[in-house]
């Protein structure tokens, strides 16, 4: 395998991570705001 492909695999590995998580974090937020102080509660639900 040579080093250019892997440089591209690893940084489009990162990235889809990065905007992943990004994502995750949004949507966790998204739910906090719109249900209010439920909102915790639902979030925990979600990630048990």
């Amino acid at each position: 395998m040579d080093r250019e492909k892997f440089v591209k695999n690893v940084f489009s590995q990162m990235i889809s991570m990065l905007l992943a998580s990004f994502i995750f974090m949004v949507v966790t937020q998204f739910i906090q705001w719109f249900a209010g102080d439920e909102g915790g509660e639902a979030v925990t639900w979600l990630t048990r």
